[in-house]
């Protein structure tokens, strides 16, 4: 599931200096765009940061399909 998130209709650029919450919630908007999260899924991502820091595990699923991509 999460591969088919990370396409490049989902990925943001911007050339305006954001604050790392306000990054957040420019790169959620696509998958907000596309009804794939909800608003609280946003709100969840920041608060996780504010709790336990910046380092944030994408899951198994993309290490995965990360290994695969570098191996073809």
């Amino acid at each position: 599931m999460l591969q088919d998130l990370i396409k490049g209709k989902n990925i943001q650029f911007t050339e305006r200096e954001l604050n790392w919450e306000d990054a957040i919630t420019l790169a959620a908007q696509p998958l907000l765009d596309s009804n794939s999260i909800e608003p609280s899924y946003i709100t969840a991502m920041i608060n996780r940061i504010k709790e336990f820091g910046p380092f944030v595990d994408l899951g198994w699923e993309l290490h995965c399909l990360m290994l695969v991509q570098k191996m073809v």
